[in-house]
C-alpha cells in the first residue's frame, strides 16, 4: 500500500501466509526455513497455534529463540537447528515456508516435496512463498552463475512455476489451489531496503 512502512507491510505479508495456510487454534504448524523467528511470533500472536520453526543457521536459530523468549511464547515456539530432511517424525497441521525452496536446488526439488508430504497430515496446507525463475529461460539460467548465485544465495537456484508444479506432482499428491503472484510489491521492498541500508550503512 502507498505510503506504508516495511514494518507494517512485512506484519501483513506475514498475515497473508498465516492466513493461506488456515491456521487455528490448537494447530501445529511446522516451518520450513524459518529465519529470524518472526513468522512464528506472528502466528502464534495470530491464532495461538503451536509453532515449529528449522533452520540451518546458528545465528539465526539463537536470535529467532531470543526473540520467542523476549515475547514470552516459549510454551507455543521451538525451533530446531537441522535440516529439513532430518526432522523428527511428527504429522503437521500446516507447513509454511517462505523463501526457503531456492535454496533446496534444481535436483532436490523432488525430494523437498516428498518430504513435505510425510510431515503433513492428510488434511493440512502447504504454503509457499519464493521468488521463480520465468519459464522461458529457467533451463538457461539453472546452468549458468550471476551474482545472485555467486554472492547472496550460494548455491542456491530461483525454481520456475513449472519446475515446482512438476516436482510436486511427482513426488507427491499435493495439488495446487491458489497461485498468488505479489512480485509487483517486490521494487517497493527493495527501494525500502536501499534506504535502510544507506542510512544505516557505516
Amino acid at each position: 500500500m502507498e505510503n506504508e512502512s516495511l514494518e507494517v507491510a512485512q506484519q501483513r505479508k506475514l498475515s497473508l501466509l498465516i492466513d493461506k495456510a488456515k491456521v487455528k487454534r490448537g494447530h501445529h504448524v511446522l516451518d520450513i526455513g524459518s529465519g529470524w523467528g518472526s513468522l512464528a511470533i506472528q502466528a502464534v500472536k495470530q491464532t495461538g497455534c503451536k509453532y515449529t520453526g528449522v533452520t540451518l543457521s546458528a545465528e539465526q536459530h539463537k536470535y529467532a529463540e531470543r526473540k520467542v523468549r523476549e515475547a514470552a511464547l516459549e510454551d507455543h515456539i521451538s525451533f530446531m537447528l537441522c535440516d529439513y530432511r532430518q526432522i523428527p517424525p511428527c504429522k503437521y497441521d500446516a507447513i509454511i515456508s517462505c523463501g526457503m525452496i531456492e535454496h533446496v536446488g534444481h535436483e532436490y526439488m523432488d525430494e523437498f516435496f516428498a518430504c513435505c508430504e510425510s510431515y503433513l497430515a492428510e488434511d493440512g496446507i502447504l504454503v509457499l512463498q519464493f521468488i521463480s525463475a520465468p519459464e522461458e529461460r529457467y533451463e538457461q539460467y539453472r546452468r549458468r552463475t550471476d551474482f545472485i548465485k555467486e554472492y547472496i544465495f550460494p548455491g542456491g537456484c530461483l525454481p520456475s512455476l513449472g519446475r515446482v508444479m512438476s516436482a510436486m506432482t511427482t513426488s507427491s499428491r499435493f495439488c495446487i489451489e491458489h497461485v498468488e503472484n505479489i512480485g509487483p510489491h517486490y521494487y517497493t521492498t527493495l527501494m525500502h531496503w536501499r534506504d535502510n541500508f544507506m542510512t544505516n550503512k557505516e
